[in-house]
Order: structure tokens, then C-alpha cells, then sequence
């Protein structure tokens, strides 16, 4: 027959699992971090060219706007 753990082998068993299970978690936390710190640093680069292109966008569109403007009330 097979033998019963006892109650150390069980302790040990769980106190293993369980700091395997906070390293994980450690692991995952710095990954998160390092992803979300990534992120950042992209949004950053990418703002001040996606201002200058949605400014480019509406100094065409009022441009277009006053000349369609200007054609209507030319005639």
C-alpha cells in the first residue's frame, strides 16, 4: 500500500508552492512594470508628432473651408 504524507512533508510541500507562487507573482509584477514603463515612453515620443499632425489637419481643413467660402460667395 501506498504511505500517507505527514503533516512536514505537507508543510513543506505547501511552503514550496507557495514561495514558487510569490516568485511568479514577482516576476509578473516586474514585467507588467516594465511593459507599462514601455508604453509611457512610446505615448511620449508619439505625442508631440500627433499634435503636429492634427494641427497640419486643421490649418488644411480652415484652409479648404475659407476657399469653399470664398467660391460661394464669389458667385
Amino acid at each position: 500500500m501506498k504511505q500517507q504524507p505527514t503533516n512536514s512533508e505537507i508543510y513543506q510541500a505547501v511552503n514550496e508552492l507557495r514561495k514558487e507562487l510569490v516568485t511568479r507573482d514577482e516576476e509578473l509584477e516586474r514585467k507588467v512594470d516594465s511593459t507599462y514603463l514601455r508604453i509611457q515612453v512610446y505615448e511620449a515620443q508619439i505625442e508631440p508628432i500627433k499634435r503636429f499632425v492634427f494641427g497640419l489637419i486643421a490649418i488644411a481643413g480652415a484652409a479648404f473651408i475659407t476657399a469653399l467660402m470664398a467660391l460661394v460667395l464669389k458667385k
